[in-house]
Parts: structure tokens; sequence; C-alpha cells
């Protein structure tokens, strides 16, 4: 601290802007990309992080995985009359989510699931196929407990 109190004021503004802008595109040092691809050998085949502050891409699985409506992020996740949410194209029925905060869905169509889970400063959403020839998932609970155990909670700890 006592650096920063020998440089001028417009040096240490530079400096945290600059901190900043470095973490927007990293996780604790990973790159937002890594995480796609942890949620792809999950079994999911398109995952998009997207930043709550500037609804900006951060990392997506292909051209073809990008979301575009935001509004859908942004609705209330956690009322019991939103019973579908469209991601990808596709309309989905939600089957679990998260009552008191609306901080995560999963939801499922035919045979595709979709899980979405808002963090304090990213969106992650992650689509993959119901089980057919040794690939995708038995339920929406199923691919919702996958990430959440292998990418949501070490997120949660770094309180992302």
């Amino acid at each position: 601290m006592a650096i920063l109190r020998r440089l001028p004021w417009l040096t240490v503004i530079c400096v945290f802007v600059a901190m900043f802008f470095i973490g927007q595109g990293t996780f604790h040092g990973r790159n937002w990309k890594k995480l796609v691809s942890k949620a792809k050998k999950c079994g999911f085949t398109k995952v998009t992080i997207i930043s709550r502050n500037n609804s900006s891409t951060l990392a997506v699985s292909s051209k073809k995985a990008k979301i575009n409506d935001i509004q859908e992020l942004k609705s209330n996740w956690k009322s019991p009359t939103k019973k579908s949410i469209r991601f990808y194209g596709k309309k989905f029925n939600i089957v679990l989510r998260d009552d008191e905060d609306g901080n995560y869905i999963a939801a499922r169509t035919g045979n595709q699931v979709l899980c979405a889970r808002r963090f304090k400063s990213i969106w992650f959403v992650a689509y993959g196929p119901v089980k057919g020839k040794d690939v995708g998932f038995l339920s929406a609970q199923e691919a919702f407990a996958k990430i959440t155990n292998n990418i949501w909670d070490a997120l949660d700890e770094a309180g992302v």
C-alpha cells in the first residue's frame, strides 16, 4: 500500500482499470474457453459464457452456439409462472429451478437438455443431448448435477 501513496492518482487508476480488463477473460488465471472445453468433456455440445456487466460473449463453444436473446438471461427464472425458456433457437420446458434466488434452471425439450446458471459476473449456459448411443445425459437433472459438480461449484466458491 505504501507504493500506492507514492504513485500519482492517474497511474493508480490506470493500473486498476488494466487489472479489471485483464481479468475479464479469465477465471483466476484460467481462460473462460477452458471452462467451455471442460463442459464439453462433461457431455455438453453447446456452451456459452456471457458477461453480466455488458452482455458480451466471453467464450462460446462454436459460433452457432451464440445466444441472441439476452432478455431470457435477464428474465425472472424463479417465477413459478415461467414454464419455459428459449435458448439456442429452441424452447425448453423448465424441470428444475432455484425457487429462492432464481440463479439456475435445468430444462428439456425432446431429446435435448439445457442448464443455465446466473453468477455475480457471468451467465453460464450449457446444452446437450439426452442419452443416445454412449452420448448425452439421462435427464436434465443429471446434466445439472454433472455441470454443478464439475464446474459451477468451483465458480461459486471463487465468487465469480
